[in-house]
């Protein structure tokens, strides 16, 4: 190591010192830069915010909802059915070409009401063995005749009225939409009605998509009916 000059002995110690920093911690090369740490940027796209990749791919793939647009009424479907004459309770409505009627006699889960049901179901369909099977159907038209029990309360159970009711054999019906969360299902209730001492209510589900004609068929339907006790 080369001395230093006795004159600057000082400004040589300065320089050793200096020197051995270097060598202990290192020094940039580079004049004019500064070394230093970027925080990570999140590159996420997801309408979730960041932090999403802790999720699961489900949930990832999930859409978040907050609204579901509501399916505006349309006019009621024009086409000609088939007049259908019940033979256990005295009422008739127009079966839509293309679907089939089918009745049951069934209850609630927890068996505190009982019903008589007709439903309708496309023809494209077999007949369902159940009114839990007729469920599963993406579109279904149901009939209730309400034996014993409450009436049901659509309010109660995640429908939203609509702003006008429906008139069912001249009565203004109180009307009703609900629509699943991920919005793929739609349901249209109607009533209670009570007529000749029972219960009249009436639901629709359309799902897979949701159709706007099977509201329209729906409301042809619901207009079709008569109480002719």
């Amino acid at each position: 190591m080369r001395k230093c000059p006795f004159r600057l002995p000082l400004l040589c110690i300065i320089c050793l010192l200096s020197l051995s920093f270097c060598i202990l911690v290192g020094c940039s090369n580079t004049s004019g830069t500064t070394n230093s740490t970027s925080l990570p940027t999140s590159t996420s796209t997801s309408v979730k915010g960041p932090g999403s990749q802790a999720l699961t791919a489900t949930a990832q793939t999930t859409a978040i909802t907050t609204h579901c647009p509501l399916i505006s009424l349309p006019q009621p479907s024009p086409e000609e059915g088939i007049v259908y004459n019940d033979k256990t309770y005295p009422f008739t409505l127009t079966i839509p070409i293309g679907w089939n009627e089918t009745a049951f006699s069934t209850s609630s889960a927890d068996q505190s009401s009982t019903f008589y049901q007709i439903w309708l179901t496309p023809k494209s369909l077999p007949h369902p063995a159940s009114a839990e099977e007729a469920l599963r159907y993406p579109e279904a038209i149901q009939f209730t005749v309400l034996l014993s029990g409450p009436s049901a309360d659509y309010t109660k159970i995640g429908f939203t009225p609509e702003a006008d009711p429906v008139v069912i054999d001249h009565i203004q019906t109180p009307f009703y939409q609900r629509t699943s969360p991920n919005c793929g299902e739609v349901n249209f209730a109607a009533g209670p009605i009570t007529i000749g001492g029972k219960a009249y209510s009436f639901y629709l589900e359309t799902r897979d998509p949701p159709r706007k004609e099977d509201v329209a068929i729906f409301l042809k339907v619901l207009q079709s009916f008569t109480y002719t006790g």
